[in-house]
């Protein structure tokens, strides 16, 4: 049987100090038939002409561009461009193993309609961060319904990156544009298409935490698009899922609480924002309290706010 296309897209925006790094893991890939889809999202910096360097020195590598619309709206681009009958993607700052490909290849050769593997936080000098996460190459079956419960559960997340999907599934779900967190506004829709889905245990994807990260960017009003995005998916889970309640709970809690601690305690410019966020925290907390078997952190976190916001604040800032 022969080796079907693989599109990998990568977005980037004003990413001259790592686009290389990201691009070369990209080239070296051991599954060959690939095509590299780099688009420039109005980089401001040297960004461009790098991408168009390695363009001239690589066929299988595509570059398009625009104005910039955003992670959401320049992955739509590459979706369109793409010729693929597989899709993957990865963040221009991140960068990926050798294996990469191939293993989410193997994953749907396995009988799954989507496969995903591990993650590993490392700083801007490949240094591990936090805990070592292991590797083995076993691949585990899951259904829809399990997936959505590990992917509510953050293991894996719900990036789009570091999984493989048809690419017809994008016919119809696109990302929203000019929105933070469009990976979470998606997922579960891509989930939803599925049957069968590949697991593996293999670290693979490499996610670089630096000053510059969306998540480490100082609160801005466009990070409330946490609540639309969060809601839709707490009101779909239950539908389609209500005994995984408990699970869209730890989900929500630490998205919310991750936007919440953002909004820095001295400031009456949030007033607002930070009583929404708060409501909610609340709101999700007690199913967080009551479940015993998974996710100790996020179930001490929420025991913790119970003390209050300045103690909840205080001890998020000891734990990191």
């Amino acid at each position: 049987m022969s080796e079907k296309l693989v599109s990998i897209i990568v977005p980037v925006y004003n990413l001259e100090k790592y686009i290389d790094k990201c691009v070369d893991s990209l080239v070296n890939q051991t599954y060959k038939h690939i095509e590299i889809i780099l688009i420039d999202d109005g980089s401001s910096d040297a960004s461009n002409s790098k991408l168009k360097q390695w363009a001239l020195s690589d066929r299988r590598i595509a570059v398009y561009g625009q104005n910039n619309g955003g992670m959401g709206s320049a992955r739509n681009i590459g979706l369109k461009n793409a010729n693929g009958e597989y899709i993957t993607f990865v963040d221009g700052d991140d960068y990926v193993s050798d294996t990469y490909v191939y293993n989410l290849y193997q994953g749907i050769q396995m009988g799954a309609d989507i496969s995903m593997l591990k993650r590993q936080l490392v700083d801007e000098d490949g240094i591990i961060i936090g805990r070592k996460i292991t590797s083995s190459p076993k691949i585990e079956l899951l259904t829809g319904k399990q997936t959505m419960e590990a992917i509510l559960y953050q293991n894996p997340d719900t990036e789009v990156w570091g999984k493989m999907f048809p690419k017809e599934y994008f016919s119809e779900v696109k990302f929203p544009v000019g929105k933070y967190y469009e990976d979470m506004a998606i997922m579960y829709k891509l989930i939803e298409k599925s049957s069968k889905v590949s697991y593996m245990d293999s670290v693979d994807y490499f996610y670089v935490q630096h000053k510059n990260s969306i998540i480490n960017k100082s609160f801005s009003r466009n990070k409330m698009d946490i609540v639309e995005i969060g809601e839709d998916l707490s009101t779909y889970i239950q539908t389609k899922y209500p005994d995984l309640e408990i699970a869209v709970s730890n989900r929500l809690f630490a998205a919310y609480s991750n936007v919440w601690l953002q909004i820095p305690s001295n400031n009456n410019k949030y007033i607002k924002e930070n009583e929404i966020l708060w409501t909610l925290i609340k709101k999700y907390r007690k199913n967080v309290i009551l479940n015993k078997s998974k996710n100790a952190k996020a179930r001490i976190g929420a025991a913790i706010s119970l003390l209050g916001r300045k103690i909840f604040r205080v001890a998020f800032k000891i734990a990191n």
